[in-house]
């Protein structure tokens, strides 16, 4: 029972990080889009800086 928790919450975090991963990509290829034309705020650029300490722990 509890190995099959263990493999459970190891698959739970596998997908949601191949999901977040490939989020994470688009939300980078839009802000460099945005850093190109200048459009750009600090409030974005600090969710993004939040949301790469959240994809790295």
């Amino acid at each position: 029972m509890v190995l099959q928790n263990v493999f459970f919450s190891i698959g739970l975090y596998v997908s949601s990080y191949y999901l977040m991963r490939e989020k994470m990509q688009r939300f980078i290829t839009i802000s460099k889009e945005r850093l190109a034309n200048g459009k750009f705020d600090a409030k974005e650029l600090r969710a993004s800086c939040r949301l790469s300490v959240y994809l790295f722990i």
